[in-house]
């Protein structure tokens, strides 16, 4: 969460102040993992960072002093027999090579031609989407082009908005328009190391002026759990990223569940001293019948119970369900006793007595943060159990319609 955290501020930072409301682009973000590396490295830079093999950090180091570069930005592999997809081999249309020397001779001669173009216009950075011919970034290297291949879709899209660059799928299609000026290199430093390097290999790092782009650097001791650790980037960036679209959260660790809990138990208690029919936002609720409006908030109550009981037992230090359910028991009874039980649970989330994080977070930090939870995701999810709820009644009255009364509608509802 704190990468998190740090991408918003230089986003905020980068942003164009006219623009309202502020939204978190996660389009404008990509991740570098680094397996084998302490988590201390883990940080965020401005533009693509990319690891270098040894061959390119001595170029990389001269274009670091030299500053600006031209770049052009190719979309896909830079290769020999590359095709993008829309390409259509001739029909009936058949070469053949009489030796391995025509192919290798083949092969000399494009690279010689794309070296040609890039030194005529004078390109001394490229970025490629795909795969790239070996033999060429050998060529390139002796004539201080240094080649980035295996660059992220959004990377390239950004680049390419900030410098007004044009992309291309052949070098043949280069011309002026398709490269970029303003690009700039730098080492990437941390508080621990002033230019990484990793085995040879040396973390750098693509700018322009202005550009949204950023690059958040995972490092992880265990490279079992690399592909864990991004994926946990990835998840808070997205409950942050819809927070802010939803500009609301939910208490979480289970607060706004002890809320529905406690609302359905106020339904229960109307419903059982009520007369007539039950005037309620929901349409079939309204339309059931006295006798079972009690039975379903019931069933609901205690599906809710449940719930949280798991919580309880996976979140905080109850360690047996009867525990966790006493615990709720007793919040729910307080929470009845108040004019107010909103604002009694409430109370309780903000002194840290209700929605805690995990007991590991507890220990290594000394205190538990307040934990909140999306509401579109909650509310869906909602609506989804509540639809399959909506489809057990509807299936019921048509069963009881037509065979009589069923005695079995608890057992339906769960």
């Amino acid at each position: 969460m704190k990468l998190v955290q740090d991408v918003l501020s230089y986003q905020l930072h980068s942003i164009n102040k006219m623009a309202h409301p502020f939204q978190f682009n996660l389009s404008e973000v990509v991740t570098r993992c680094l397996p084998g590396v302490s988590e201390i490295h883990s940080c965020v830079y401005p533009g693509y960072a990319t690891l270098i093999c040894p061959e390119k950090v001595a170029i990389a180091k001269r274009l670091y002093q030299d500053q600006p570069l031209r770049v052009i930005l190719v979309d896909g592999d830079l290769t020999e027999t590359y095709h993008h997809l829309g390409f259509n081999k001739p029909q009936n249309v058949r070469i053949l090579f009489e030796s391995a020397s025509d192919l290798e001779n083949s092969l000399r001669s494009w690279v010689d031609s794309t070296l040609d173009i890039l030194i005529q216009f004078g390109i001394n950075l490229v970025l490629v989407q795909g795969a790239m011919c070996r033999s060429l970034e050998q060529r390139c290297l002796m004539n201080n082009i240094l080649v980035v291949n295996g660059v992220a879709h959004n990377a390239l899209r950004a680049f390419g908005a900030i410098t007004g660059t044009e992309w291309v799928t052949y070098l043949t299609q280069l011309n002026e328009h398709c490269i970029g000026k303003g690009v700039y290199m730098k080492l990437c430093e941390t508080p621990e190391s002033s230019g990484m390097e990793l085995n040879g290999q040396m973390l750098v790092s693509l700018i322009a002026k202005g550009i949204a782009l950023t690059t958040v650097v995972l490092g992880c001791s265990v490279m079992s759990k690399m592909q864990a650790t991004e994926d946990n980037f990835w998840t808070c960036a997205s409950r942050v990223h819809h927070a802010l679209l939803d500009q609301a959260v939910f208490p979480g660790g289970g607060t706004v569940e002890f809320l529905c809990l406690s609302y359905l138990g106020n339904l229960e208690k109307a419903t059982k001293f009520s007369k007539g029919e039950f005037n309620a936002g929901i349409s079939w609720l309204g339309k059931s019948s006295e006798q079972y409006q009690p039975l379903v908030l019931s069933a609901l109550a205690r599906g809710w119970h449940q719930y949280l009981c798991t919580i309880m037992c996976n979140t905080t230090k109850c360690t047996s369900e009867l525990e966790a359910s006493t615990f709720i028991q007793q919040h729910l009874q307080k929470a009845a006793a108040c004019d107010s039980p909103a604002a009694y649970i409430l109370d309780e989330f903000k002194e840290g007595r209700m929605g805690v994080a995990s007991i590991e977070y507890v220990g290594m930090h000394g205190k538990a943060p307040k934990v909140y939870d999306n509401v579109r995701a909650k509310t869906e999810a909602w609506q989804r159990a509540l639809d399959l709820v909506l489809l057990t009644l509807t299936q019921y009255k048509i069963l009881t319609t037509h065979f009589g009364e069923l005695t079995s509608l608890p057992i339906l509802i769960i």
